[in-house]
């Protein structure tokens, strides 16, 4: 179920937790959100993602993302998770050490899941010390390769969506919405959206019997060409990339 407030959750239960930014929410992080599965016999169960990598805030990068705040809304709810909350990394929480952080969601948290290596708090503290539970997931790999977002993001940069989308498990998924623009329908992300670079790409639509090939501008706009009988400006689509073509 997803909320907004760590208010909305419910005191009288135990939690397991994971915690990360899950942009993509790649093979890797499935494997950190299967294992946390486990533990919803016993507890409930609560994923916290950042909004944008703590690393984006810290270093006051501007880069692209391979999930925007709603598309990761839309991919944790398909995950069979309790609770799920997305947050955004900010002045307070940089200051927090560990366990300020796991106070600030104020329940009882028996077990945490996470990646290989993953640290948190101020300082980025070993979650090894702390007094509960912690379950850290090996890395997934493709092709004898870690697989990260940040090598998925070089990989979307690149046009390689095959390798992309195996490292994911899934096509690359991508928000749109339809606008006019010089007389014509185009498609538009958010601005923060990692799209991969002009060309043709085949591609299928959510909930529409709709497939074929969409041409990404060089203005980073998408065209779907005779692909776009029956939408309406304004209207909101999902898509999923599936290869390049040219």
């Amino acid at each position: 179920m997803r909320i907004n407030s760590f208010s909305e959750l419910d005191k009288n239960f135990n939690y397991s937790i994971s915690i990360g930014t899950f942009d993509g929410l790649h093979l890797g992080h499935m494997k950190t959100l299967n294992k946390l599965k486990e533990f919803s016999d016993e507890t409930k169960t609560l994923i916290i993602a950042f909004n944008i990598p703590p690393r984006f805030y810290i270093f006051n990068k501007n880069q692209k993302l391979l999930t925007t705040k709603s598309e990761k809304f839309f991919l944790l709810g398909t995950i069979n998770s309790d609770y799920y909350i997305l947050i955004d990394f900010n002045k307070q929480i940089k200051k927090m050490n560990q366990n300020e952080f796991l106070g600030y969601i104020g329940v009882k948290i028996d077990n945490l899941v996470v990646g290989k290596n993953f640290k948190f708090g101020n300082g980025r503290q070993d979650v090894l010390n702390l007094d509960l539970n912690v379950e850290m997931c090996d890395y997934e790999t493709v092709d004898d390769e870690i697989v990260s977002s940040s090598l998925i993001r070089s990989l979307i940069s690149e046009g390689n969506i095959v390798k992309a989308n195996r490292m994911m498990g899934r096509n690359y998924y991508i928000e749109v919405k339809a606008e006019v623009i010089d007389g014509n329908i185009k498609l538009r992300t958010k601005k923060n959206k990692l799209l991969p670079p002009e060309g043709h790409y085949s591609f299928s639509i959510f909930g529409k019997e709709v497939n074929g090939v969409l041409k990404i501008e060089k203005d980073q706009t998408i065209n779907l060409g005779n692909n776009f009988v029956g939408i309406r400006k304004g209207e909101e689509i999902k898509i999923s990339l599936i290869d390049k073509r040219s």
